[in-house]
């Protein structure tokens, strides 16, 4: 028998009395478990109707929605709510006619099919990843002839500057403008201490992570920009040309040690134009994140590894080898202050030279809230920096290639 949390149940009676619920907080809250019952109760509910389920990267719904978040919800209801699932297309289908579909952004083929249908609940899970014009585009299937759609968004808060805060905090779109009908619009905050299952050595976990992650994830905050260099409104977003020459690099900052992230960014150049194309950075052993940096290396068929050397020395070049035989690597010695090796790459932004393929939310939040003082280092920043460095022909004076 399902045991809501009372946060889940205040969560419940936002969504059911409103078109638009958004639910924000820090993670393990409970706010996807009780967002994937509301979809599966109501489409075993009312019959023949379909229902979709949207993260921006197809592998991540997969793994992280189909094969965790619903069989967990399977789990604590000791049911399937009689669904069967297409493992190809990613569609629970009910007894009574109806369907749940699953879908990733970045499979705009597929997207775009779905799209073509009237949905009656949409949930954008992980939604800080997703642009506006994204959001909007699944909100035009929000319809269904026999009941009221119901758009469900979740995230750990980004910044104040993305689309759910300027929609759900202050009532106007990324332009400006007032929302049509703010009465269907709803959100409330859950964070990690409002699940009582969590136990207290994760929250330990959150608690101790550097302030801002601790901030985002524990307590659910916001990112207010207070950066030394970037600005949210330099950052801007496009696809990639089609069948465009290119250079692509993929660049690494290893970490200094402990539980520290590695740095792992892809960019290219397209003519006189820059582009951010895939963050990568993980955690892990020299194995683990090594073989990372290959897979993106030989998926992008990137023309050149840039890996700073100051922490380890030749071991990083040595143990990308292991995973890369082939292939050019750059060495990187990074002999100036964050900030002014910084000040070149942020220059081709204050241009408007560099356009990021997708929402990269980590990586732009690094960008616009670093400071010298800051307690935490950089790594997505570092290694965005390290990429750009070398495609812009302005790393001269600190590269070693091998």
């Amino acid at each position: 028998m399902f045991q809501h949390t009372p946060k889940q149940l205040e969560a419940l009676k936002l969504i059911k009395e409103h078109k638009y619920t958004l639910l924000e907080g820090g993670r393990r809250s409970g706010k996807t478990l009780i967002a994937l019952r509301y979809m599966f109760l109501r489409a075993l509910k009312f019959k023949n109707t379909d229902h979709l389920i949207v993260r921006f990267h197809l592998k991540d719904v997969r793994e992280s929605i189909a094969y965790q978040g619903i069989q967990q919800l399977f789990s604590l209801s000791g049911t399937n709510y009689g669904t069967t699932l297409n493992s190809v297309d990613l569609i629970y289908h009910f007894e009574n006619g109806s369907r749940i579909w699953l879908a990733g952004t970045d499979d705009k083929d597929r997207l775009d099919k779905l799209l073509s249908k009237e949905f009656a609940t949409i949930y954008e899970n992980e939604a800080s990843q997703l642009s506006f014009e994204a959001h909007e585009t699944l909100k035009s299937s929000l319809n269904s002839p026999s009941l009221t759609g119901k758009m469900i968004i979740d995230y750990n808060p980004p910044s104040v500057h993305h689309w759910g805060y300027k929609i759900f905090h202050e009532g106007v779109t990324p332009k400006g403008e007032a929302i049509a009908k703010p009465e269907d619009y709803a959100m409330m905050r859950i964070n990690p201490v409002d699940n009582p299952n969590l136990s207290e050595d994760y929250l330990e976990t959150l608690k101790s992570l550097s302030e801002a992650q601790r901030r985002r994830f524990y307590y659910g905050d916001y990112t207010i920009d207070n950066g030394s260099l970037w600005k949210r409104e330099q950052i801007k977003y496009k696809e990639l040309p089609k069948n465009a020459p290119a250079r692509i690099v993929i660049a690494v900052d290893p970490a200094g040690g402990g539980e520290d992230e590695i740095g792992i960014v892809a960019v290219a150049k397209y003519g006189t134009l820059y582009w951010v194309i895939a963050d990568r950075t993980c955690k892990g052993t020299p194995a683990h994140w090594a073989a990372e940096v290959a897979a993106l290396y030989n998926e992008l068929q990137a023309s050149a590894v840039v890996v700073e050397r100051n922490y380890g020395g030749d071991m990083c070049k040595a143990v990308i080898r292991q995973f890369l035989p082939v292939g050019r690597i750059i060495e990187v010695v990074a002999s100036k202050s964050k900030i002014l090796r910084a000040e070149p790459v942020y220059s081709l932004y204050e241009q408007g030279l560099v356009w990021h393929k997708e929402p990269f939310t980590d990586l732009e939040t690094e960008m616009c809230s670093y400071t010298p003082e800051a307690d935490k280092s950089p790594n997505r920043m570092d290694a965005l920096v390290f990429g750009l460095t070398e495609l812009s022909n302005c790393s001269a004076w600190w590269a070693m290639e091998e």
